[in-house]
């Protein structure tokens, strides 16, 4: 199926990765994985639902606690982990009810229960303005129902209660482009408390419930030719779930068959056959009221529910739909029933409210995946390496330029990394043999090489770009002042901040680069302190913060901001660093704070760690490294955390660690087999990240993430050319953009969504932002 995106974005200044519940293919560490516990919500909640924004948070809404049916909402942002209320409540309390994400990004909140009765009643959320408004009501007052997302963009809402123990077979259809609800066709058997899955063609599969008793039927709805009772369950089941694996098939697992008694069967339906089958494993634990979420590797997680008797599960399996087997992973913080869980676009899973058997709950249980692994390529560069760079090309092939080639010499060789045989071969040479040089890839497709220091002790003010469409290097001018150990920010308009250095001395001076003009001119201002062995990072307001650096043997704990929107003009920011460092790297994290991070301050290598806020222009100190490190590196994954790898502390580290913007700690991830110092760190499109030489190494390894962004079941994106120079807008057309779907069930209910996000990610900076598809 094909889709369209449409966004406002500047020419390659971007990597295209589909991060959603329903495309990532991963290969994940169990044992590593865990459950940690995040800020909890304002109010606790029950039978509320969960559900995806197009932005990356969460809504929360509704749902009952200590007797007091909900009106209210709140937002779970994940790059802060914490909760905010929404800025009007709905106009009705409601628990029990549906949650679906429309395709214009609105989210319809329909039916369930105020306390007293079953209501018609509907909401819309609206993520852009914030706010909830009235929809049409339902044809029907019903609660314990279900709400499935079609492929033509309606809202099929099936079955549920009505006056309290009447349940229903009608059926209506809601139409977001009319705002109307119109009656269809009758199930033939009249359900609460059942499942409702789209299928890969475009039907629904409706499956078990209750009505007064459990259900061991099914039915087809297909569009426009009603409902078709098909092949039974092969056990009664109520308040179970049902879950859409890769292969089609379907996986319905737990629930009840007379509401005292939890099941620890699962059962697979296969629309080819149109048929249920014990065809795989057993829970581990009966469970009913639990969770069931297909993780981006394609298992599916099962958290929680009611184990009978006054058991609450805390406890977690993984289905692993390859072998058909359920094991027991990482428990929860809190044992929960009746609970929420939702994939978060970056592909960790957020578990919210239920019940523990005493009291609703308010706290929330976040599972991440293993911290990742490092492994070696399938060959070395053809040259040894340190203080070289490494820039990702627009075909998605990485250039590493230049260096130290261990021994006495800078290289002007090159190589290319071919992510797809993980392979180097050697590239066409630079003009110049050059180290401490920067290197950024330009808008228009080009790679800029600037400075460096020579082999006869001198330091270069010239510049060559590199054309990966015709590989060569041509020369690109030269600056006006010889710089080496300078850094280079790609500004909002598509030029190059060249600052700082040294030559003889430490400079203060800095040029900008003008890819149209192909042409190097003086800034208005200069630094404030001189400084080398500084980082200069884009911040989302388009200012560049400088922090740290040298200044002939004075470590600077100074920062500050360059503004083009000034005329050019340096500012100091109103804090400084709490330690002075340089060779320290910078990170731009999703919530627009700078992570600085180790470094050097003069007579010690470090392990701290601090964050500037450009709202306030302080730094605040986050959590400490387990390493002390310097000229190390620094990679924004795709799941908003940041690898920490290598670096000097008195030897080369071979260690790694991640960095989480939200709960602001470090924590250990995978080793190579070398230390590495002075090495580079490449980001791919598919999430792993290239580290390259150092220490005079020849190897590589590749950081392959907890979560990697596999092929199997990942969207495809084609984009017709892109003027070269202005921002463009693009329509973005690919295959598999509805992705898979998760069901909807009709007791704890999140109604799942089909529509992916698609995530745009600067590749100089990291600077991401969500776009959902219409």
């Amino acid at each position: 199926m094909t889709k369209s995106m449409r966004s406002h974005f500047r020419r390659l200044l971007f990597i295209f990765s589909l991060l959603a519940f329903c495309v990532m293919g991963t290969q994940q560490d169990v044992q590593a994985a865990g459950f940690s516990n995040m800020s909890g919500m304002s109010t606790a909640r029950q039978n509320h639902t969960a559900t995806l924004l197009g932005n990356g948070k969460i809504l929360v809404a509704g749902g009952f606690s200590s007797g007091v049916f909900r009106n209210n909402a709140e937002l779970f942002n994940p790059a802060t982990g914490k909760y905010s209320a929404t800025f009007n409540s709905m106009s009705s309390a409601r628990a029990y009810h549906t949650a679906t994400t429309l395709p214009n990004g609105k989210v319809l909140l329909a039916g369930g229960s105020d306390g007293t009765s079953e209501t018609s009643t509907t909401s819309l959320y609206d993520p852009i303005s914030g706010l909830f408004s009235n929809a049409v009501s339902l044809n029907t007052t019903r609660r314990n129902h279900t709400a499935t997302l079609l492929q033509d963009g309606r809202v099929l809402i099936v079955g549920g209660i009505q006056t309290g123990s009447t349940y229903l077979a009608s059926a209506e259809i809601y139409n977001p482009a009319t705002n109307t609800s119109s009656t269809i066709g009758s199930l033939n058997v009249a359900r609460a408390n059942h499942t409702a899955t789209l299928m890969p063609d475009g039907k629904v599969l409706i499956a078990g419930g209750t009505n007064g008793t459990a259900l061991d039927s099914a039915e087809i709805y297909t569009p426009g030719g009603g409902f078709t009772l098909t092949w039974p369950l092969y056990y009664y089941r109520t308040s179970h779930t049902a879950t859409l694996l890769p292969d089609g098939k379907v996986l319905l697992v737990g629930g009840t068959l007379n509401g005292t008694l939890p099941h620890y069967t699962a059962e697979i339906y296969n629309p080819g056959s149109g048929t249920f089958a014990l065809t795989t494993g057993n829970l581990q634990v009966a469970r009913m009221g639990h969770s069931a979420s297909l993780l981006p590797g394609g298992k599916v997680m099962i958290a929680g529910g009611w184990q009978g008797s006054s058991t609450y599960a805390s406890s977690t399996e993984l289905y692993d739909p390859i072998g058909g087997t359920f094991i027991t992973v990482a428990s929860m913080t809190s044992q929960r029933s009746d609970h929420t869980a939702t994939l978060l676009p970056e592909g960790r899973l957020l578990v919210v409210g239920g019940y523990n058997g005493t009291t609703q709950l308010n706290s929330t249980d976040l599972y991440a995946p293993s911290n990742g692994t490092i492994s070696a390529t399938s060959g070395p560069m053809s040259q040894s390496r340190s203080e070289h760079t490494s820039t990702i090309l627009p075909d998605g092939k990485v250039l590493v330029a230049g260096g130290w080639d261990g021994s006495t010499a800078r290289t002007s060789s090159t190589d290319i990394y071919d992510p797809v045989n993980k392979t180097f071969a050697a590239g066409p040479s630079m003009a110049d043999a050059r180290r401490y040089h920067t290197t950024t890839l330009l808008p228009n497709g080009t790679l800029l090489i600037v400075g460096g220091d020579t082999n006869t002790g001198g330091v270069y003010a010239g510049a060559e770009l590199h054309n990966s469409y015709a590989p060569v290097f041509y020369p690109a001018g030269a600056m006006g002042t010889n710089r080496y150990l300078h850094s280079a920010a790609l500004l909002a308009d598509g030029r190059v901040l060249i600052v700082g250095g040294e030559t003889s001395t430490t400079l203060s001076s800095s040029e900008i680069y003008d890819p149209v003009t192909s042409s190097f001119s003086t800034t208005i201002g200069s630094l404030n302190t001189p400084r080398s062995y500084t980082t200069a990072t884009l911040l989302p307001n388009g200012k560049v913060l400088i922090a740290g650096g040298n200044n002939v043997g004075t470590i600077l704990a100074t920062a500050e901001l360059f503004d083009t929107i000034s005329g050019g003009v340096y500012t100091l920011t109103t804090g400084n660093m709490a330690t002075p460092r340089f060779a320290h790297t910078s990170t731009l994290l999703p919530n627009g704070k700078v992570l600085i991070a180790g470094g050097n301050d003069g007579t010690s290598y470090l392990s701290s760690a601090e964050l500037y806020d450009p709202g306030t222009g302080l730094f605040t100190p986050t959590g400490a490294m387990s390493s002390t490190r310097y000229a190390h590196s620094a990679t924004l994954l795709p799941d908003g955390n940041v690898l920490i790898y290598g670096g000097w502390s008195g030897l080369a580290l071979n260690s790694s660690e991640i960095y989480d913007p939200v709960s602001g700690t470090f924590s250990a991830a995978g080793a190579s087999a070398s230390g590495r110092s002075g090495q580079t760190a490449t980001l791919l499109t598919d999430g792993n990240v290239l580290l390259t030489g150092g220490s005079g190494l020849n190897s590589a390894d590749i950081y392959e993430p907890g979560l990697v962004i596999g092929t199997g079941r990942r969207s495809t994106i084609s984009i017709p050319a892109i003027p070269v120079g202005t921002p463009a807008r693009l329509d973005i057309t690919g295959i598999f953009f509805r992705g898979d779907s998760e069901a909807s069930g009709g007791q704890a209910n999140s109604s799942g969504t089909n529509y992916p996000l698609l995530k745009l990610t600067r590749i100089d900076n990291g600077l991401t932002a969500f776009l959902p598809s219409n």
